[in-house]
């Protein structure tokens, strides 16, 4: 399974892909979003399947997510998020 933390928008996966653990490490100044999205310009509130809230452990989601288009995180202002996805 693969892992990243993420401080700028990034697309972790292109098409289907399942997102297990998504945690908020450092807190923003701005909330961010997880996106079923293939790129990051395509990541949009209407295709996002997880919100970040801008606080430090504000989440810690341990479930499983199914994208169908990919995975794109897009941090809030100065947050870092750690995920656990995989294809």
């Amino acid at each position: 399974m693969p892992t990243a933390t993420v401080q700028s928008a990034t697309t972790l996966a292109i098409g289907q892909a399942f997102i297990r653990t998504i945690n908020v490490c450092v807190a923003g100044s701005a909330a961010g979003t997880v996106c079923d999205a293939a790129s990051t310009g395509a990541a949009a509130s209407s295709n996002a399947v997880a919100g970040l809230p801008a606080v430090a452990g504000g989440l810690s989601l341990v479930k499983i997510i199914r994208c169908v288009n990919g995975i794109t995180v897009v941090p809030g202002t100065g947050q870092t998020i750690w995920i656990d996805w995989e294809n």
